[in-house]
């Protein structure tokens, strides 16, 4: 049996700032993402990513994307074990802007 998931994540991110959202994936499951949405503002040095292990020793960024993204009909799988996590990682290192708006959408199921 299937548990889908839909996960939508924004927020306001100032300047200097990165900040992340994990999805824990629990021991011996698999998570199968089918889809990755973002919507953040096309401008240097502000972005989005998805990233597993985010911070660990094997960090491994899946999509990145500044401005606008749809990247559908995927099929990217990562087993859970406990302690890596999937994360939405959103950064912000542009000077000139003050706080932007930011938001990500994950869509996948477990098995």
């Amino acid at each position: 049996m299937r548990t889908f998931i839909d996960t939508n994540y924004a927020m306001q991110v100032v300047n200097t700032d990165v900040v992340h959202n994990d999805i824990e994936i629990p021991n011996g499951v698999t998570l199968h993402i089918t889809a990755f949405d973002v919507s953040a503002v096309n401008l240097a040095n502000i972005f989005v990513q998805l990233v597993w292990d985010f911070g660990g020793e094997s960090e491994e960024v899946f999509f990145e994307c500044s401005g606008n993204g749809n990247f559908h009909n995927l099929d990217l799988q990562k087993s859970g074990d406990g302690v890596k996590k999937l994360s939405i990682v959103f950064e912000h290192h542009n000077e000139s802007v003050g706080s932007v708006g930011l938001s990500a959408n994950v869509a996948g199921y477990y098995s």
